[in-house]
């Protein structure tokens, strides 16, 4: 993972235009950033909203997924990532 340039993204596995860009079945993960409250409700609808409009814009089609990353550690913690698929 690599510090992303991304307002609502702090970490990625590649940019967001090498997954549109590449081959179907070509994917990224995404760290959102964490809003005020802890949550990242706000980071993942804005952020889902900028891939609709970057794959449109390219004409392809993606996946949109959030997935839970439960750390096992004293206090367990549920950090949740975007996973971004083209097909």
């Amino acid at each position: 993972m690599k510090k992303s340039t991304l307002k609502h993204i702090s970490f990625e596995s590649k940019s967001l235009l090498e997954v549109l860009r590449g081959e179907p079945g070509n994917y990224g993960v995404f760290l959102p950033v964490a809003d005020d409250d802890g949550s990242y409700r706000q980071s993942i609808k804005k952020f889902s909203s900028q891939i609709k409009s970057r794959s449109t814009k390219l004409k392809v089609k993606c996946s949109i997924e959030t997935l839970f990353i439960i750390t096992n550690g004293e206090i367990p913690k549920v950090i949740k990532v975007i996973k971004v698929t083209r097909q």
